[in-house]
């Protein structure tokens, strides 16, 4: 009799425990991280509306980088209070609540990337355990945005080294094309570009693939056309001094 007893005190504690992390979760859920992601959505919503693109140049693919790379742009506080809900949820979440702590890394990541503040942002990407395609996205931002190129293209490269070669991650790509076409490596953006637009959901990202698309063919074409100035220049040059001989 005693060990039913026991059997059903040990049955009513581990419940007990196990209603209480999903209570615990549900707070953290709905409440903390709910308002650390609406702080950050308000804070980026204030970048886009002070940003003005230049469509003379190449606009970036991936658009939260955009607005980043704007010196005169001044993050907002909001920013700030988004980080402080993100540190809020990691210090009231348990260790094995991966997606809630993926959450708030992200959240604390990003919230960092835009106060510039690189370094620690870095180290808040490199807890995410199960959204690292998407934490990976954000590391090369900040490299791009450094101007350390190499190192970006080396995360993706490494990161792709793991991956199955028929697979395709749009995380991915989008990251290593930005990495191209800050490299002037155009022949590889476009192939990239093309394998976005084709396998992308998200008509934002297809929209965006196909003007930049435009853009560097613009830009290709108008490197051809200043070449051929160039060499009928120099012909009718050689000629001139023909004339002389």
């Amino acid at each position: 009799q005693f060990k039913y007893i026991l059997f059903f005190l040990i049955f009513i504690s581990c419940k007990t425990n196990s209603d209480n992390i999903k209570v615990n979760s549900v707070k953290i859920n709905y409440n903390i991280l709910y308002n650390g992601e609406n702080y950050f959505k308000e804070a980026l919503t204030i970048l886009k509306d002070n940003y003005s693109s230049n469509y003379w140049d190449i606009i970036p693919l991936i658009e939260e980088m955009e607005y980043s790379r704007d010196e005169n742009i001044i993050p907002t506080k909001n920013f700030e209070k988004a980080e402080e809900k993100a540190i809020k949820a990691i210090q009231k979440s348990k260790n094995n609540q991966i997606k809630i702590l993926d959450r708030a890394y992200l959240l604390l990541g990003k919230s960092r990337f835009y106060d510039q503040r690189y370094i620690a942002s870095l180290q808040a990407l490199g807890q995410v355990l199960e959204r690292k395609d998407e934490a990976i996205l954000w590391k090369v931002m900040i490299y791009l945005n450094l101007d350390q190129i190499d190192l970006a293209l080396k995360i993706i490269t490494d990161e792709l080294k793991t991956r199955n070669k028929d697979q395709i991650n749009i995380e991915l790509l989008k990251a290593s094309v930005q990495s191209e076409i800050i490299n002037k490596n155009y022949k590889k953006a476009l192939v990239g570009l093309k394998k976005i637009y084709e396998n992308s959901d998200d008509k934002i990202i297809k929209s965006r693939s196909s003007f930049i698309s435009a853009q560097i063919y613009s830009k290709i074409m108008n490197w051809i056309q200043q070449k051929f100035i160039t060499l009928r220049h120099s012909i009718a040059e050689l000629k001139n001094l023909q004339k002389f001989i």
